[in-house]
């Protein structure tokens, strides 16, 4: 199961199947080799339908999109580890979350991602080995607006902590 989140919002908007996924990617545009999130409208949501998408998977869609013209979300694939970072990301005030930002961590040629949430926090899960991470933050349309490299442990969790960022991040 793969877990779709608002990138506006960063309100997760519920797990999807692979097969569904199947049909998302098959239907709409990446615009790079390593997009991690969709746009859609109404007009691609009926494409989607047309194309295969299961009507859980169709409810989900239409019930974010809801009376908006559009949405863009991302998806992840969460790993079951006990190894990675997390944190929280606030706005350049630092007075209110950053949502639906993309947080990766890039390790030779592999590479894991998640979403900031409502309230700006993030887990990122990370295979269990002892590695030093290009960990980045981007916002929409893949603007990398921060990243270090850290060193992830074995089995453990790592606060990256609260994270200012010094670009204010457009909400709408």
């Amino acid at each position: 199961m793969l877990i779709l989140s608002d990138r506006t919002t960063g309100t997760v908007l519920g797990e999807i199947s692979r097969a569904d996924f199947t049909v998302i990617q098959e239907i709409l545009e990446e615009e790079t080799e390593s997009d991690v999130d969709y746009y859609i409208q109404e007009t691609a949501l009926e494409l989607l339908s047309q194309a295969g998408l299961s009507p859980d998977g169709h409810l989900m869609l239409t019930k974010a999109l809801g009376d908006h013209a559009d949405l863009e979300f991302g998806w992840e694939q969460p790993l079951d580890s006990d190894t990675g970072f997390k944190g929280s990301i606030a706005t350049a005030s630092g007075s209110s979350p950053a949502p639906g930002l993309a947080v990766e961590a890039r390790f030779e040629k592999e590479r894991y991602w998640t979403f900031t949430r409502e309230d700006g926090s993030f887990e990122l899960r990370l295979p269990g080995s002892d590695r030093t991470y290009l960990v980045r933050v981007a916002g929409i349309g893949d603007k990398e607006i921060w990243s270090d490299h850290l060193e992830v442990e074995a089995g453990q969790i790592a606060r990256l902590g609260e994270l200012v960022l010094d670009i204010l991040v457009e909400q709408n």
